[in-house]
């Protein structure tokens, strides 16, 4: 007797078109109720900098805690419109800008105990992107970089002029990812992290905002020496402001 599923390519995928209708439902009740939880943190924000009763150095923290909580209901939004399948609109962008107001943060998600490194080619065309995507893009590969190295590395961000537009890359010299695993990592659900770690959504969703623009990503690994992803992004039109 042959398999019950799997052997039909439609019923494959009428079975993951049903799997991503429950992660849209799933989705928006989690999203509901984390934009609960911001909603708290964002009020107390407010009235921490309407108080007057701040040093300068803590009126600086609070309002770091309030751009990070900000960030935060935009990347849950973003889940949730990647799970329904919405767009975002994209526009011209200077990557490297967005690389560099990026970078605070990015050095806090990756921990003080491992190096932090920017290497931006100067004079790169706009991009066409969504800007608060790409900084999702750039969060979930950082965190993807830290979780790579628990015992302390570094990870490296540039970017640099490709044929068909500008390539960021993004490395670290972590664990690496055996070459088996390399070509499932942008599956849903797949991860090798432990359970309490990830889902396994985070490269899926960065998979699916940069081929939403037209461009591509691609990894390359050794295990022991590090993992890179190189992400191409399309070039805006020129006429575009």
């Amino acid at each position: 007797m042959g398999p019950l599923f799997g052997s039909d390519p439609r019923e494959t995928q009428t079975l993951e078109r049903h799997k991503l209708e429950l992660l849209g439902r799933f989705a928006s009740g989690i999203v509901h109720d984390f934009n609960n939880v911001l909603t708290g943190i964002l009020g107390t924000t407010a009235l921490l900098e309407e108080s007057g009763m701040l040093a300068s150095a803590q009126l600086a923290d609070v309002q770091e805690i309030e751009r990070s909580a900000k960030r935060a209901a935009a990347l849950a939004q973003q889940i949730l419109d990647f799970s329904r399948r919405r767009g975002h609109q994209p526009g011209p962008e200077d990557i490297d800008e967005v690389v560099r107001g990026m970078e605070l943060l990015l050095r806090r998600v990756l921990g003080g105990e491992r190096a932090f490194s920017l290497r931006l080619e100067p004079g790169l065309p706009r991009v066409l992107i969504h800007r608060g995507q790409m900084e999702q893009v750039l969060l979930n590969l950082t965190a993807n970089a830290r979780d790579a190295m628990p015992g302390g590395g570094t990870l490296l961000i540039e970017t640099a002029r490709a044929e068909e537009g500008v390539l960021v890359r993004v490395a670290d010299s972590g664990t690496g990812i055996p070459e088996e695993l390399l070509g499932r990592i942008f599956e849903p659900y797949f991860t090798t992290k432990e359970e309490h770690r990830g889902c396994g959504l985070g490269l899926s969703i960065v998979r699916g905002i940069v081929e939403g623009w037209g461009g591509s990503i691609s990894v390359s690994s050794r295990p022991g020496e590090g993992t890179c992803f190189a992400v191409v992004l399309p070039a805006a039109p020129e006429g575009r402001p």
